[in-house]
């Protein structure tokens, strides 16, 4: 093991920027790993070309972001000491970074709570399609007049689109898919999951029964999103509720400390001629951990040639033990240290692993949990690159000790002569 020793954070949930512009058509797939803590949550909403998470709580509601709950990760807990009491986390936009796209803001998005129903809430200024009858000076109806930052807003409303859930859920987290809800929630005659109006919006009075949420937007012919977050209100006093992540517009936010890696274990076998017995002994099922680990990037994208000479990227997906936040890595043949990497979002993050030390031929990749002890173990194929032509060439196990025939294989392949050479072996 090496006498110093680098924890690699690259891909890692990272603190919050301060200015966060969302882009039109943001990939659900390509989501940004966020984490969101304690020292975040402020309690004044963002000046102008800012963005800040903050608290906004009322009678008596806490906030509190904790490790103390059912399956070990942590999560942020909402609590109402009375049926009064509301607690809101926001992640707030000052004027000119404000999203003005709903639909680019819930594709892909989505959020994990438990306890009490948490509903999803949209805090909107907007300009309504007939100003004259539904405006601040609205002949029929008046809207709330949109007041930003102490100041008024001129022709613009103000109204809070929520999703709610009326679904609570103990021991687990219900994951609600928010690009597929249009539904609205309070229905004549019943009631079901979907989205109502705080504020009057347009034709619609406020907490009005049966508009989908198209039908609002229909009737904003402007809009800025100025806070995105998750809610509270309603159910038992005393019942806590827990929001695990909030996903929207590309990014999904956990909330948490930052965790710090401990020193590295031993390795649990010493060469690879240890390996097969270990992974049957431990019911390890080394060709589906390959499949679990997805390369990213545009070096070493294909695990069966990978090149020594550059950084290997990549994920192991879906790690089984939600108690782990960092995984320690080693390279095989003879166990090597390669770094201590992060687990975000259920996944281990590889980033700039240096496997420079391993020789051509069969080889493997030994990640184990530094909290729970779990193992899962990737074969990898290494390839040798030939200085003289820079042509990089797998290496057949058969060949894979005898550097001459190598070399005569190429020549014979490039069809010209070449003075025997003797290559030695790059040592594991």
């Amino acid at each position: 093991m090496p006498a110093t020793r680098t924890v690699r954070l690259t891909g890692a949930a990272v603190l919050l920027s301060s200015a966060l512009i969302l882009t039109v058509g943001s990939p659900a797939s390509a989501a940004t790993d966020v984490l969101v803590t304690a020292a975040d949550l402020g309690t004044a909403y963002a000046g102008a070309g800012q963005t800040t998470w903050l608290a906004d709580n009322a009678g008596g509601g806490t906030d509190q972001i904790t490790t103390d709950v059912f399956d070990g990760r942590s999560a942020v807990k909402l609590s109402r000491p009375s049926t009064g009491s509301q607690v809101n986390i926001f992640h707030s936009y000052g004027a000119g970074v404000r999203p003005t796209s709903v639909p680019d803001v819930l594709a892909g998005a989505s959020y994990s709570y438990s306890g009490n129903t948490v509903n999803f809430q949209l805090a909107m200024f907007y300009t309504p399609v007939d100003l004259e009858h539904y405006g601040p000076s609205g002949t029929t109806s008046a809207c709330t007049q949109a007041v930003d930052s102490g100041a008024p807003r001129t022709d613009m409303c103000f109204t809070i689109l929520k999703f709610e859930t009326d679904a609570d859920v103990t021991g687990r987290y219900n994951t609600i898919d928010l690009s597929t809800q249009q539904a609205p929630h309070f229905i004549p005659g019943g009631m079901q999951p979907g989205w109502w109006n705080t504020q009057r919006v347009g034709q619609y009075s406020a907490n009005a029964t049966g508009p989908t949420l198209d039908q609002f937007l229909a009737e904003m012919s402007h809009y800025e999103i100025y806070a995105i977050g998750a809610s509270v209100g309603t159910g038992p006093a005393g019942g806590d509720s827990l929001l695990l992540n909030l996903t929207y517009g590309g990014t999904s936010y956990s909330f948490g400390t930052p965790a710090t890696a401990a020193a590295a274990a031993a390795p649990p076998v010493s060469s690879s001629d240890q390996i097969g017995s270990y992974a049957a002994t431990n019911a390890i099922d080394i060709p589906a951990d390959t499949a679990q680990f997805v390369p990213t990037g545009a070096v070493n994208a294909d695990l069966r040639q990978i090149d020594p000479g550059k950084p290997v990227n990549g994920e192991y997906r879906n790690w089984s033990d939600p108690t782990d936040a960092f995984a320690d890595v080693y390279s095989y043949s003879t166990a090597s240290y390669v770094g201590t990497y992060p687990i975000v979002n259920g996944n281990v993050v590889l980033s700039g692993a240096d496997l420079s030390r391993l020789g051509a031929g069969a080889h493997f990749l030994l990640f184990r949990g530094q909290t729970s002890g779990t193992v899962a173990i990737v074969s990898i194929q290494v390839i040798a690159t030939l200085p003289a032509t820079g042509v990089a060439q797998a290496i057949p196990m058969a060949l894979a000790g005898t550097g001459a025939v190598l070399v005569g294989a190429v020549a014979l392949l490039l069809g010209r002569r070449t003075r025997t050479r003797t290559r030695a072996r790059r040592a594991d």
